[in-house]
């Protein structure tokens, strides 16, 4: 009698249940790093808008500047906390990278709108950044040796300002900016 060779049905139905489970582990393993990176890639965007956002604020804020009221029609040169505007503010050295004819200077606003930060500037005023999931934004100002909640001097800059933005993602962030006067 011959013996035949080979594997019987339950070495195959053994061998082809490993074969699932290491499938099915290699699988989910993929799942899970797919999502994680994801997860980071979402919050390296979120991170880096936040990022963007400082970037701008602190460059307006750095750049601000007191001009005479009859240049800037009867308006405060620097406002800050007033409704849902923010930070209103005149800043020099607005970047000309084409070499347009036009001034360096420009108006640039900050203001809630819901849970949202908006930037916005004049003379072309349809440049608007949004930074989303902003629930509060503080300020206190310092200027003679001491930290105000509200600045009140229209036609001067505080010596720095601090600064609390509440995300919803990240909590509360906080910078505080010297502001450079000339």
């Amino acid at each position: 009698m011959s013996r035949q060779h080979g594997f019987t049905l339950i070495e195959m139905l053994i061998a082809l249940a490993i074969f699932s489970v290491i499938s099915l582990t290699g699988f989910q393993l993929l799942q899970t790093t797919l999502r994680a990176q994801q997860v980071t890639q979402n919050q390296t965007l979120q991170l880096s808008e936040l990022t963007r956002l400082f970037t701008l604020l602190e460059q307006d804020l750095l750049h601000a500047l007191i001009m005479p009221a009859a240049v800037t029609r009867q308006q405060p040169a620097f406002r800050a906390g007033e409704n849902q505007v923010v930070l209103q503010l005149t800043r020099r050295n607005w970047l000309n990278p084409l070499s347009e004819r036009r001034a360096s200077l420009q108006q640039v606003t900050w203001r809630t709108e819901g849970k949202s930060l908006v930037r916005s500037h004049l003379p072309e005023g349809t440049h608007i950044v949004h930074f989303e999931g902003i629930e509060h934004v503080q300020m206190r100002f310092f200027s003679a040796g001491k930290w105000q909640n509200k600045w009140t001097s229209h036609y001067s800059l505080p010596q720095a300002i601090d600064i609390t933005i509440i995300t919803s993602r990240w909590g509360a962030i906080n910078r505080v900016l010297r502001l450079s006067h000339e």
